[in-house]
Order: C-alpha cells, then structure tokens, then sequence
C-alpha cells in the first residue's frame, strides 16, 4: 500500500535551472555520454551541438538517423523547457551530461549517467561517506552496527541507499533511490520525506522522473547509480563485502580511487582487494576522518570542499 504524502515544493535556485537544449540532447535516443562528450570537446556547448550542420556531425561520427534528429531539434526545445518547469515547481533539478551544472566528478566515470535527478537541498556540500549496511544481520553484527552508528559514523555526511537505511542510523545526506523522483512522496518512509523537506536529506536518482520500481526504465537506469553515489562522496564503508548494494559499491570504489572499509567482516576473514577493515570507536573515526579529510577538533568539522 502506498503512503500518502503532503505536497511540497522545494525552491530551486535559477542557477540550476538546466537548459532545455543540453537536457534534450541527452534524452535523444541513440546518443551516449561517450558521443556527447566527445561533442562537447569540439564544439564546447550543447547549443553549439544543436547549430552544427548534417555535413559537420557525420563528420564528427554522429550516426545518420542521430544527425536528422539533432537537426530538426530546434521544434522540440520548447515543449522540453516546459516539462522542466513543471520539473523544477516540485523541487526536481535534472542534472544533464551537457549541462555545466553536472557534477564534474561524474564526469570522469567510465559511464557518466546521461541525467541525474536531485530532489531537495543541491548542491551537497559536506565530503560524503557512502555506508551499505548488511543485507541481514546477526546478534553480533547488529551490536557491532549500532557501536559504530554511536561513533564512527555519528558525526559524519552519509549517503546510503533506499532502502539500506536502518532506523538507527544517522539520517543520510544523501539518498540514491532506485526509482523515479515523482515517485518518491509515496515510497519514502514518512521520516525520510521529512528529512527531506527539511533540506536535512537530499534524494537522488539516475532513473527518469516517472520510472516505477522494478520497471524497465528503472532497471536500465539502476547499475549506474552505485557509481553515481559513489563518485560524489570519498569513502565507503560496508558491512560484508556481499550483497545488492555492496558489491557493486566497492567495484565502483576500486575503479574509482576511493578509500573503502568493512565493518562486519568475520575475525580472521580474507579482505576483499583494496578494502581496510573499520573499527568501531575513536580508531574508526580517525580512519574515516583521514579518507574525507576532516580535521577533528573536539567535534569533528568537516572540510567544505566543493566537489561539484
């Protein structure tokens, strides 16, 4: 049964605003981020892409039936600028591969997502941890996840993924969920939806606005969003090196550079490549707050680096 939620509209500040002409060529049918990336090295815009000749595109390796729709793009821009809008007065920000507003670090992944979709307080701010929690837990595993909660994790940015959160974990500031945005009022616990109207939590998706769970679009749209998360934060943390989240998780970690650890991890066990083991306490806190940077003075304070 779907929970019912109060409407809400999230300001959306006119510098994300995205336009339409970059949004649409990233839709187009056809087009990948390698192709609209190299575009973009040449000609340096998604406008410019959109001026440019059938002579120059196929020139530039733009398959024929791409081309033809590229050219007669112009007709298309409007009705796209005001589905954005409709976008942005429920506090959706699209984020396009063509844009300048897509984050850069996204950008340098293997296979950037085309769009990525944010609802709620953008741009993010605080260096992020990713945590995956265990698909099940044990007495002792469970006992182990809530001492780091209380401790490594407590003062911390986390993103996480729904539904990985626990109902004792620090709320995330980041939320990829594996579904469409105008989805989320109804999927969302009514505490997470409150986070995020709040601007404490910030959702994020790689899946068009409309994508159902479990939908085709969705599923295309899901084995990205491991890496998405994973390229806007600096350390991930797991329960077991197994698992939905956790395996693609850490192989996004590994392809990426970025410091990963495993808190569940049985006495003795084999460390998965790459991958430090996290304890619980002031040793795991200070582990943590060596791979985000952060100075500890007292409280710990986070290093606002830009990251976008």
């Amino acid at each position: 049964m779907q929970r019912e939620q109060p409407e809400v509209y999230i300001t959306v500040n006119a510098e994300l605003q995205p336009d339409p002409v970059a949004f649409w060529l990233c839709q187009l049918p056809g087009m990948t981020a390698t192709l609209l990336l190299q575009l973009l090295a040449t000609v340096g815009s998604a406008t410019a892409i959109m001026q440019l000749s059938s002579r120059a595109l196929r020139e530039q390796g733009v398959p024929p039936a791409l081309v033809a729709k590229i050219v007669a793009g112009a007709r298309e821009v409007p009705q796209v600028a005001a589905g954005l809008k409709g976008l942005q007065r429920l506090g959706i920000i699209p984020l396009p591969l063509a844009a300048p507003t897509y984050p850069q670090r996204l950008r340098d992944l293997q296979h950037p997502p085309m769009v990525v979709y944010v609802l709620g307080a953008w741009p993010v701010l605080e260096q992020l941890a990713v945590v995956v929690k265990p698909d099940a837990f044990t007495a002792e595993s469970g006992a182990a996840w809530a001492e780091l909660s209380r401790s490594a994790l407590s003062q911390l940015a986390l993103a996480a993924f729904e539904p990985e959160i626990a109902p004792d974990a620090p709320a995330p500031r980041l939320l990829g969920v594996p579904f469409g945005l105008l989805l989320a009022r109804q999927r969302l616990a009514p505490n997470v939806w409150q986070q995020v109207v709040q601007g404490a939590t910030t959702l994020l998706s790689t899946a068009p606005p409309t994508a159902q769970l479990h939908s085709a679009l969705a599923a295309a749209a899901i084995p990205c969003l491991p890496a998405t998360v994973v390229g806007l934060s600096r350390a991930v943390v797991v329960g077991t090196p197994h698992g939905a989240h956790a395996e693609p998780t850490l192989a996004a970690a590994r392809s990426l550079g970025v410091p990963a650890f495993i808190w569940g991890l049985a006495p003795g066990a084999a460390l998965p490549p790459n991958v430090r083991r996290l304890r619980p306490g002031k040793a795991g806190a200070r582990a943590l707050a060596a791979a985000l940077g952060i100075t500890k003075t007292g409280a710990i304070t986070v290093q606002q680096e830009r990251l976008f």
